[in-house]
């Protein structure tokens, strides 16, 4: 997520499906943030970290007083071995109080699924960019939580079961948060054309990139 002078890097990692990411795109930033949702080797990637705190220390990518900003699940903070611990509640700011984070639940509710996304260990993070409200779910499933975000204006849920979302339920949840635009992504090899189609003709606008399997 880009700012004019802050960006804001959500779960890195330098490889995943056989794609390599260096972060050849990161641009010089007065403020900088990662956001990790959960300690799983899919979301906390321990080469992307060190290489992008050391893109920091070089000031090729985040320009501002002091390291990169890590905040994290207390469980992923804890393998990290660095960084801020945010339970679900919790609440940042960063850029001088300009941006604001808020760590929401993610869990898994399906009955054989609980394992791998266990109530109260994982976040989903709001994003507050002046009047702008974005939502990054993390890895859970459809949950009751979901009603009481309040406004958001960009939702972006995860969708592969067993792990996640099945479309039925990323339908569900998005009616659920009612966002302007919803963005599926983590999606694997599932079928995203359920989702696709039911919110053809709504008030909802979904965006699809295939790049964020």
């Amino acid at each position: 997520l880009k700012t004019s002078d802050a960006l804001i890097i959500i779960d890195p990692v330098m490889e995943m499906g056989g794609r390599k990411h260096q972060y050849g795109w990161v641009k010089p930033y007065k403020f900088g943030a990662i956001l990790l949702t959960h300690e799983h080797p899919d979301h906390l990637d321990r080469h992307a970290i060190d290489h992008l705190c050391a893109m920091d220390s070089t000031d090729l990518a985040f320009r501002h007083n002091g390291p990169i900003r890590i905040f994290g699940s207390q469980r992923a903070v804890d393998v990290l071995g660095k960084g801020t611990a945010m339970e679900n509640g919790d609440t940042v700011s960063i850029a001088r109080n300009k941006i604001r984070i808020k760590a929401v639940p993610a869990y898994n509710t399906t009955r054989g699924h609980k394992m791998y996304h266990p109530k109260g260990n994982g976040n989903g993070y709001l994003i507050e960019i002046g009047e702008l409200v974005i939502y990054v779910a993390g890895d859970t499933e459809m949950i009751p939580e979901m009603k009481k975000l309040g406004k958001v204006d960009i939702a972006l849920l995860p969708v592969n079961q067993p792990y996640t979302m099945t479309p039925e339920q990323c339908i569900k949840a998005a009616r659920a948060i009612n966002p302007k635009v919803l963005i599926p992504y983590h999606m694997g090899d599932t079928d995203m054309t359920p989702v696709i189609k039911d919110f053809e003709g709504s008030d909802i606008k979904v965006i699809f990139h295939e790049e964020l399997r």
